[in-house]
């Protein structure tokens, strides 16, 4: 994005033949990855529904990413050396030449430390490309201080999902009850008679941290207690992470259950309106007491003290005005569709910038 889109004095200086290109520009880049979409992935709009299909195999897939990659890798190597060449030499605004090299010296090595994530997409590239081999051991040094992700969880998903995919699902039960009641969270899959959520662009960061903690263990997930716990008590802020409409009852025992989903296609018979079956597979945190949750929720360092409420009484500040107004908004907005909000705030974004 350049500084003109959004800074109305540059924009100014701009004469209107290159406002004329920037948009061009802009409309031609629109329009090319529709194009690609309709050609790869099948996109196309029929019976009020938005529907796509893969289009290309996994022999071909490999065939592109193995020339893409090492292309993508020479123009990101000869856009930094632009920018350290800018630097240096170009600046209007030119700092002392100790930091600059001292930025230099930190920047280069993390760019490449970031090579082994692309060339996970083209296997066996680094033994053809022997530099590569000298970016994996820069990736391992600074691994600790997660800089970059290597996306290891997505390449192995496939595997996961040979007998279903695996999703967690809280429940909970009242002390003289039997059956666990289920708690759906708002983009999780729940209910099979209920409709698949539209996420995208949105991404729900809880309903996320459930989608990686399904692959791994509660060992390394202990955030669960917390969040059990919370919902158990009805903290505002955890209820609202969950279905619009739910309905939580008084709560004496929650457990995590660990599910296998196969989905249906609407298409092919009998569909009978249920979107997916159900499989249980084992309990990812056993049955626990409220109490207990408690116990470890505090075990863990994690302060359950309520904070403090204003006063009323206390005089007007600005910080609790924008607070208050802030409150609003956001308990509005959890009442809609996140995904069309996004959306909806891109679209006045992307015309504010071509008006």
């Amino acid at each position: 994005m350049k500084d003109a889109y959004f800074n109305s004095t540059e924009k100014a200086k701009q004469s209107g033949l290159r406002s004329f290109v920037d948009i061009l520009c802009v409309l031609t880049y629109i329009a090319s990855v529709v194009a690609l979409l309709v050609k790869f992935y099948g996109l196309r709009y029929s019976s009020n529904t938005l529907k796509s299909e893969v289009l290309f195999t996994p022999a071909q897939f490999k065939l592109l990413a193995d020339h893409l990659v090492p292309i993508s890798l020479v123009f990101g190597t000869l856009g930094l050396l632009s920018a350290t060449y800018t630097t240096y030499f170009k600046s209007a605004n030119r700092t002392s030449i100790v930091k600059t090299l001292i930025y230099t010296f930190i920047v280069i090595p993390l760019f490449f430390s970031t090579f082994p994530t692309m060339t996970r997409f083209a296997p066996g590239l680094e033994n053809k490309i022997k530099p590569l081999s000298f970016t994996k051991d820069l990736s391992r040094l600074v691994a600790p201080f997660h800089l970059s992700n290597n996306y290891i969880l997505l390449s192995k998903v496939s595997t996961f999902y040979s007998e279903g995919r695996p999703e967690l699902q809280i429940q909970g039960r009242s002390s003289n009850e039997q059956n666990w009641q289920q708690f759906d969270l708002r983009y999780k899959p729940g209910s099979p008679s209920r409709d698949l959520a539209r996420v995208v662009p949105h991404i729900p960061r809880i309903d996320l941290k459930m989608w990686y903690a399904a692959r791994s263990s509660l060992q390394n997930n202990q955030w669960l207690y917390s969040y059990a716990y919370r919902l158990a008590t009805k903290e505002k802020d955890v209820t609202n992470t969950l279905a619009p409409d739910t309905i939580i009852p008084p709560i004496s025992q929650m457990r995590v259950a660990l599910l296998l989903y196969k989905y249906a296609a609407k298409t092919k018979q009998p569909f009978a309106g249920h979107w997916s079956q159900t499989k249980f597979k084992s309990e990812y945190l056993p049955g626990t007491t409220v109490e207990n949750l408690k116990f470890n929720v505090k075990s863990s360092g994690i302060n359950l003290t309520p904070p403090k409420k204003v006063s009323p009484d206390a005089p007007p500040s600005f910080d609790r005005l924008v607070s208050k107004y802030l409150g609003i908004s956001s308990d509005y907005i959890r009442g809609l569709e996140h995904t069309i909000v996004i959306w909806t705030f891109g679209a006045v974004a992307t015309f504010s910038m071509m008006r």
